[in-house]
């Protein structure tokens, strides 16, 4: 027994050594602590739980680019009977992890109780990587009053945070894929159990389009966003026959409407096609703050045909109801003839389309800036006859960019604090093993600067 103290103790001076306590703006409710079997961990104490809904939110923020693993899940401590039993503090932990060049730690930077804040630090600047966890759990029959805080739960005006058990820097490891989730039929499809452990903040103000999040189909190479830093992205779902299946991105342009790819949905029926907004984990079908709509109306342009390479390939998608914007879920700005007046030399491209090491389609959306490219450089890189006025190219020819998957998703041009839709991918060069060549070919996009009058004609 005193060879196992030994150790202990040994194992923890020996953590305290190598790892750098950050500033601790909320010693009220949070401390660091060495667990001898756990290891190092952040540790929430609240006075007590009350009767009802109980949510702990915290956000940790680390200097540079971090693996998501540096930040474990927040768990009730020692357990959640215990958390439940208590009529005194309630603690919960979570597991951390030291910058391996620094030995700094994740630095606690916002903690929140019900969507109240207790406490708020600045974060670390660029380059950086931010870690958003919580848990929830709802105590029913009669518990003891609950202590007051040694501060008071009052709401504040800079609380903005950003709830959900997600990292700012997703999983940068890309696997397998499993197989979609069994569709059950629309009157019978279970509901979302998890929504109301989401709670984004709604817009309070009219919505503006193209504003990026304030939380800060086929991308090769490209980076990881974090969540709601597009809104407007969109995934387009097709109901096969026992499962339900992505097939292409697109983009929210209002509270009822997508634009994507007409061969996306081309001569589907609407009740065959399903629309995701607020989407980020496509491995996760109930994903907390997501939402998933059937479709009351799919229009694609007259002229789109499959039988050519078609300049016209742009679908407009009616929602049965409306979104709800929030954090996580606002439109783009679509192009206008004004914003022709301002060349525009690249453009981003973002969706959750087949990557470089083969997945048929990427967990998490990843985002990948293209140089747009000139008529006569695209036409030396497409067959003259694919390459019309109503058509544009982008691309590095490096191996990065678009691939099967996200088709349907936009060409994203940022003017000052806004976003505007300046094209739609459309079609790219697939090799014979049916690689993307990206590393020759440009990407075809529908130009939506030459599609004006029909997109203002058939907007809602």
């Amino acid at each position: 027994m005193g060879l196992k103290l030994a150790i202990i103790v040994t194992l923890i001076v020996a953590l305290a050594r190598c790892q750098l306590l950050p500033e601790n703006a909320c010693s009220d409710y949070f401390q660091y602590v060495n667990d001898g079997f756990e290891g190092l961990q952040g540790e929430v104490t609240l006075p007590s739980v009350q009767r009802g809904r109980n949510r702990i939110d915290v956000r940790l923020t680390q200097r540079g680019d971090q693996d998501p693993a540096s930040v474990g899940t927040l768990r009730p401590y020692p357990d959640e009977a215990s958390v439940r039993s208590t009529g005194g503090p309630a603690k919960f932990r979570i597991s951390l992890r030291p910058d391996p060049s620094s030995g700094l730690l994740p630095k606690l930077s916002r903690l929140s109780y019900n969507d109240l804040l207790l406490c708020s630090a600045s974060e670390y600047g660029p380059p950086n990587s931010f870690y958003n966890r919580f848990y929830e759990i709802h105590v029913s029959g009669q518990s003891q009053r609950p202590q007051r805080p040694r501060r008071p739960l009052q709401p504040s005006s800079v609380f903005d945070l950003f709830p959900g058990d997600q990292s700012g820097l997703e999983v940068k490891t890309h696997r397998r894929q499993p197989p979609p989730p069994p569709l059950a039929p629309p009157s019978t499809r279970a509901p979302n159990r998890n929504r109301n452990r989401f709670n984004p903040q709604a817009a309070t103000t009219p919505v503006e389009c193209g504003r990026e999040g304030r939380l800060s189909p086929f991308i090769h190479r490209g980076k990881e966003f974090p969540r709601g830093q597009y809104p407007w992205l969109s995934a387009v779902y097709h109901k096969e026959s026992l499962a339900l299946a992505f097939k292409c991105g697109g983009s929210l342009i209002s509270a009822s409407m997508v634009i994507t790819a007409a061969h996306c949905v081309y001569k589907m029926q609407e009740d065959r096609v399903l629309i995701g907004v607020g989407r980020y984990d496509l491995d996760d079908y109930n994903e907390d703050g997501a939402e998933m709509h059937d479709v009351r109306r799919l229009l694609w342009h007259p002229e789109f045909s499959t039988r050519v390479v078609s300049d016209a390939d742009i679908a407009l998608v009616t929602l049965q109801r409306p979104v709800t914007f929030n954090d996580i879920i606002g439109p783009i700005c679509l192009w206008t003839e004004r914003e022709s007046e301002t060349v525009s030399t690249s453009g981003f491209i973002a969706g959750w389309g087949t990557d470089e090491f083969g997945n048929s389609k990427t967990q998490y959306p990843r985002v990948v800036e293209a140089e747009i490219a000139s008529a006569t450089d695209c036409i030396s890189s497409w067959k003259a006859s694919a390459v019309t006025e109503r058509t544009l190219c982008a691309g590095n020819r490096d191996g990065s960019g678009p691939c099967l998957g996200d088709s349907g998703g936009g060409l994203m041009i940022r003017r000052d604090t806004h976003w505007v839709l300046r094209g739609i991918v459309s079609l790219g060069e697939r090799g014979a093993s049916g690689q993307c060549q990206l590393s020759k070919q440009y990407v075809l996009f529908c130009d939506l600067s030459k599609h004006l009058t029909w997109l203002s004609e058939n907007l809602r």
